[in-house]
């Protein structure tokens, strides 16, 4: 299959092509070493119809409006490549949160110098860094920073800040993506 060309993933991110790409090559190995059929055309609907909520998902775009899951150095990573090869000449608004057991000094530090300013929320979780916390933590990159103490304020702020063509990004925990989802919809 990874011979085949013209094969559509709508998923943002060079990572996701390379996920892509180990996904083809399972299915290479399932054909020729197992015997199994995969019809091409199934293999192009799976692809074309994959669905992965908060990697790079698109929720808005007037101001574009972009959630991410990443909540590791890694994923941070990832996301920072990300922005450089699809966004490389935009500052964000940042809409962050995280767990105080996670390595934010590495996630962050991944992303800030794409940043235009940034915007703290807490995540529902019990184990969750407060905003304002993270707010103090995050002035040292000199870029403006506001906690809010309600997650649909931070959306609400950071849709403001971003005007119609800026891009914000919610990033840092799983735990906020259903409330930012819900203060989204009631913009």
């Amino acid at each position: 299959y990874s011979a085949h060309s013209a094969l559509f993933l709508p998923l943002l991110g060079e990572y996701q092509l390379k996920n892509a790409a180990v996904a083809l090559d399972a299915l290479d190995t399932l054909v020729q070493s197992c015997g199994f059929s995969i019809p091409e055309a199934a293999l192009r609907t799976g692809l074309a119809e994959t669905v992965w909520p908060a990697r790079l998902e698109v929720l808005s775009c007037e101001p574009l409006v972009l959630l991410d899951g990443a909540h590791n150095p890694d994923g941070a990573a990832q996301l920072a490549a990300s922005l450089r090869a699809l966004l490389p000449n935009n500052r964000f608004t940042f809409v962050m949160g995280v767990l105080a057991d996670k390595d934010y000094n590495c996630m962050y530090r991944n992303v800030e110098p794409y940043a235009k300013e940034f915007i703290t929320i807490t995540p529902g979780n019990p184990r969750a860094l407060n905003a304002h916390d993270l707010a103090a933590y995050l002035s040292q990159f000199g870029k403006p920073v506001t906690a809010c103490d309600q997650v649909a304020d931070g959306v609400r702020l950071a849709v403001e800040h971003a005007g119609k063509d800026g891009v914000v990004l919610c990033y840092g925990s799983l735990y906020m993506i259903g409330e930012i989802e819900a203060g989204l919809a009631q913009l």
